[in-house]
């Protein structure tokens, strides 16, 4: 079982084969609206205007995107990528 918390820090990832942590990344914003998951990366929202990319794979982050203010629309919903599962807590 794997139990999320919104509007957290810290972004965990396990692996669906077994259920087992992947990885964890730690962000300086709570994660707004959920996760975009993309082939090799994962984009994730925070709640001031922060936009990181993370690999997926290992979590290590790729970019970060400031905006001037904080976004008020989610980018798209959580979703399952294959090996892995992202949630929010």
């Amino acid at each position: 079982m794997i139990i999320s918390s919104p509007f957290g820090t810290e972004v965990k990832a396990s692996k669906l084969s077994d259920g087992t942590k992947a990885w964890t990344k730690k962000l300086i914003e709570r994660v707004s609206y959920g996760t975009l998951a993309l082939t090799d990366a994962l984009v994730i929202q925070g709640d001031q205007g922060t936009i990181w990319a993370v690999r997926s794979e290992d979590g290590e982050e790729l970019w970060v995107q400031r905006t001037p203010e904080p976004l008020d629309y989610p980018m798209a919903p959580a979703r399952f990528r294959e090996q892995a599962v992202f949630t929010i807590s």
